[in-house]
């Protein structure tokens, strides 16, 4: 796996984490006190980057090309 799969699957990683943290946070934005609103709200992008982050660096450690794989480098164009 070379540097390019790696930045691809990243994306694609962060792209699917940050799509379901900003639903969540979508949902749960009207139901929090105006003060902690950004906060949390920025934890709801901040916490899907991270664990982005660490899906890719298990994936690129187990060295077996998945499925994740080829859609890493469909997404990539």
């Amino acid at each position: 796996m070379g540097a390019k799969h790696l930045f691809r699957l990243f994306i694609l990683n962060a792209v699917l984490y940050v799509a379901c943290g900003a639903f969540a946070g979508v949902i749960v934005g009207d139901y929090l006190p105006t003060p902690m609103e950004m906060r949390v709200l920025a934890a709801f992008v901040g916490v899907p980057l991270i664990m982005a982050v660490i899906s890719t660096a298990i994936h690129a450690k187990a060295r077996r090309w998945t499925s994740v794989d080829d859609m890493a480098e469909r997404f990539g164009g």
